[in-house]
């Protein structure tokens, strides 16, 4: 079911018209699907800990690989949405 609510708020984010609107829903898909799935996955393959707001004061390396993937799926997010507008 997880993987359909994906789809499901990414397609609400390509279809999207309402720019304020659609930066909500990016948010949302950054907080409640990638930050989950990226904290899990730094923690688990990494050993690295990063708090639920996205910073671990002890480790900042932790905190910069949190950033720079969150960084790289907005950008992807909204390049998809260009090449769908185009």
């Amino acid at each position: 079911m997880q993987c359909h609510r994906t789809d499901s708020i990414i397609s609400s984010y390509l279809k999207e018209s309402d720019p304020f609107k659609r930066e909500r829903i990016l948010e949302e898909i950054i907080s409640s699907q990638a930050l989950p799935v990226i904290r899990r996955v730094l923690r688990q393959q990494l050993g690295f800990y990063v708090s639920v707001p996205g910073r671990e004061a002890n480790n900042a390396e932790a905190d910069d690989l949190s950033h720079e993937i969150v960084t790289r799926i907005i950008e992807r997010l909204r390049s998809l949405r260009r090449d769908d507008e185009g």
